[in-house]
C-alpha cells in the first residue's frame, strides 16, 4: 500500500480551504482553523501559498479581541473565470462568471434554423471568448466551459443522444468548443446541473448539493420537457447507462384519458391543450404567465398535473426510496399548493401508510438554474485540482 504523502494531504486541505472562499465570504486565519479543524500553522502555510499565487488577498483589517489587528482574506474574483452555455430548443443562454459567481457578461442567442446548429454554437463560443477582453480579463484566466443540454452527452463519440429535439441531436459539442477553447469542457444534463444548484437552495444544505440529506429525487418540468435526477449523499447518481432519468414515459392513468407522464406534463402538449399556438419560445412564456395568473384554462389542467406527479412519484419512490423529493420548474407556477396537493394525492393513490413519511418540496425557480449549477460544478472541479505549494 502506498503511504499518504504530505503533499497529498496538503492538497486535500487546500481544497477544503478554497471551498470556504467560493461564496465570496471573508475569513481570518483563526476562523478557518476553527471551521476546518486544521492546525493554525497549516492554515497559515496554506493561506500564504494562496496569497502568493494571487488566489486570495487581504481584504481588510479587523480588531481582534486582544487588540491586535487580524487579517481577513477573500478570494480574488477574477483569478479565474468560468463560462456556461445552456442549450435550449429556442437557442443558447450564455454567461461568464467570476470566482464568486458574479456574472461578468451574458445573454441569449436565438438558434437560427437557417444555419447548421453547430455553426450557431460556434457563434456562441466566439461571443464568450470575445467577452473576456471586453471585460479586460486575459483569455488564459478562463478555466472551463460548461454546457448543459436537454439530452445526454456521449463523450466517446461526441454525440448527443435522447435530445429534446432532433436538431439538438445534431450537435458535436467537443469539436465546436475545441476550435475556440483548449481548456476543460464540462457537458452535463440540464436536469442534473439544475438540481446541483437548486437542491442546496430548497433543502438548505451546505455547498455540495444534497449533502447530508441521504437520497434526493429531483423532478423538473421545463420548456424542453420533463426530467429527473437522483442524488445520493450529495453526488449525482448516473445509473448503469450514465444518464439522468427519463421519466416522460412513466405510465399514469388520469380521468381525461392520458396514459403517460409526458401526456400530462409535456409543456408542448400543455400549451396546445390551453389554446396556445406556435412553436417558438414565447408560447412557453405565455403558458408560464397563464399558470402564474391563475387563468381558467390552466386551472382546469391543475388536477391532472397533481394526479400525474403523484402517480409518477409513487412509482419512483417505490423503487428508489428517496429521503426527499423536490419538484421544480414550469408547473411550480401553480404556487405553494402544488407540493401540498401532490402529497395528499400521493396518499390516495398509494398503498395504505406506504407514503406517510415522504417529504415533498417544491422550487418555483427554473430559469438560470442549469447555468448556476454548471458554475458550481466548475468551481468545485477547479478547487479539487488546484495545486498551490510553497
Amino acid at each position: 500500500m502506498n503511504p499518504t504523502r504530505t503533499q497529498d494531504l496538503r492538497a486535500e486541505k487546500t481544497t477544503q480551504v478554497l471551498n470556504r472562499f467560493l461564496d465570496g465570504s471573508g475569513w481570518s486565519r483563526k476562523e478557518l482553523q476553527e471551521e476546518n479543524g486544521i492546525s493554525y500553522g497549516t492554515i497559515s502555510i496554506l493561506l500564504n501559498n494562496l496569497e502568493r499565487a494571487g488566489v486570495i488577498a487581504l481584504d481588510r483589517l479587523d480588531e481582534s479581541q486582544g487588540g491586535r489587528r487580524a487579517g481577513r482574506y477573500r478570494i480574488v474574483p477574477t483569478f479565474r473565470v468560468f463560462a456556461q452555455v445552456e442549450i435550449r430548443s429556442y437557442g443558447f443562454n450564455w454567461s461568464v462568471r467570476d470566482m464568486t459567481g458574479q456574472e461578468i457578461a451574458g445573454g441569449i442567442i436565438v438558434d437560427d434554423h437557417s444555419r447548421d446548429i453547430n455553426s450557431n454554437l460556434a457563434d456562441v463560443l466566439a461571443t464568450v471568448v470575445a467577452a473576456l477582453p471586453a471585460a479586460e480579463i486575459p483569455g488564459e484566466r478562463l478555466h472551463s466551459v460548461g454546457i448543459a443540454l436537454p439530452g445526454h452527452y456521449r463523450r466517446e463519440d461526441d454525440a448527443v443522444i435522447k435530445p429534446s429535439t432532433p436538431r439538438i441531436g445534431e450537435l458535436t459539442i467537443c469539436s465546436v468548443v475545441r476550435k475556440y477553447f483548449g481548456g476543460k469542457l464540462l457537458v452535463e444534463s440540464d436536469v442534473n446541473a439544475a438540481a446541483f444548484f437548486d437542491l442546496e437552495r430548497v433543502l438548505g444544505t451546505g455547498r455540495t448539493a444534497g449533502a447530508s440529506r441521504g437520497t434526493v429525487l429531483y423532478l423538473i418540468t421545463t420548456a424542453d420537457g420533463i426530467g429527473a435526477s437522483l442524488f445520493i449523499n450529495g453526488a449525482i447518481h448516473y445509473g448503469a447507462t450514465g444518464h439522468a432519468g427519463e421519466i416522460h414515459m412513466y405510465p399514469v392513468s388520469t380521468d381525461d384519458g392520458w396514459k403517460t407522464l409526458g401526456d400530462c406534463l409535456d409543456p408542448t402538449v400543455m400549451a396546445a391543450r390551453v389554446g396556445i399556438a406556435g412553436q417558438d419560445q414565447p408560447r412557453f412564456d405565455q403558458l408560464r404567465t397563464m399558470i402564474w395568473t391563475g387563468r381558467a384554462a390552466t386551472e382546469r389542467q391543475y388536477p391532472h398535473v397533481v394526479d400525474a406527479f403523484a402517480q409518477a412519484i409513487y412509482l419512483l419512490d417505490s423503487v428508489l426510496d428517496p429521503d426527499s423529493i423536490v419538484i421544480a420548474g414550469l408547473y411550480c407556477g401553480y404556487g405553494p399548493r402544488l407540493s401540498r396537493d401532490v402529497s395528499r394525492r400521493l396518499l390516495e393513490v398509494s398503498e395504505p401508510e406506504l407514503m406517510n413519511n415522504v417529504e415533498i418540496h417544491q422550487s418555483d425557480g427554473s430559469e438560470g438554474l442549469a447555468m448556476s449549477g454548471l458554475f458550481r460544478m466548475q468551481t468545485q472541479h477547479w478547487a479539487q485540482v488546484a495545486r498551490f505549494s510553497g
